[in-house]
């Protein structure tokens, strides 16, 4: 990627795919893509990582600093005070969706950045956020082929997000969490995560107290897991 108007609009994509971007940025972000097949790709797949994840986004929001770029933008003197708590939590979760596309290795623009580009970039969004770490985990199927990512953000509060590979099929599902003590919490269940591509949740627990991230189905058998 040379042109920089593929950087202008992989910069812009994420608040593009969650319907906050301005209008005149949107237009060229969509004049763009008209031409460029790989910012096209790159921006349908973040729009259906976003449909997931604000689908099931936790009530509780992340951390108000998460990424100081994305969320710079609030403090802009055209932002209306009655909308901006709504529209802080969209550019939230942009950020978390680039970060997590980028060492997902989903996103088309991020295949072949260098590894220290990648850390150099979750290191200035946790220390923007008080972060402590942001880590991956391969989710895996029982015959231990990785099927997705499960990332983890240990902050204020701490979060998880699953990234997968394939939708799950369709059916009803549980997503649980079990702690190194042994102890189980059940993150989420019901049919609608059948389908999806990525969820998200708040952790009751800190990241460094987990041991294991397993999705069930309706039988209680174990469809995906990711050891952490």
């Amino acid at each position: 990627m040379t042109d920089p108007r593929c950087a202008q609009a992989r910069e812009l994509a994420p608040e593009v795919a969650l319907g906050v971007a301005p209008v005149e940025e949107r237009a060229r972000v969509l004049e763009h893509i008209v031409r460029c097949a790989g910012c096209r790709a790159y921006l349908a797949e973040l729009s259906g990582v976003a449909d997931d994840l604000l689908s099931l986004a936790p009530r509780a929001e992340p951390p108000s600093g998460f990424e100081s770029a994305v969320l710079a933008r609030l403090d802009s003197p055209g932002a209306a005070p009655r909308n901006r708590g709504k529209l802080r939590r969209a550019l939230q979760l942009a950020a978390v969706i680039a970060l997590v596309a980028a060492l997902s290795g989903g996103a088309v623009w991020q295949a072949g950045q260098p590894d220290r580009e990648l850390a150099d970039q979750v290191r200035q969004t946790l220390a923007t956020a008080d972060g402590k770490y942001f880590a991956a985990y391969p989710l895996r199927n029982p015959d231990g082929a990785q099927r997705g990512s499960v990332f983890a953000y240990e902050g204020e509060p701490t979060w998880l997000v699953c990234a997968l590979d394939e939708p799950l099929p369709k059916g009803w599902y549980e997503v649980q969490l079990v702690t190194l003590d042994g102890e189980r919490h059940q993150l989420a269940s019901g049919p609608y995560l059948g389908g999806l591509r990525a969820w998200g949740a708040e952790l009751p627990v800190a990241v460094d107290e987990t041991a294991q991230l397993r999705i069930l189905d309706k039988q209680g058998r174990p469809v995906l897991s990711a050891r952490l």
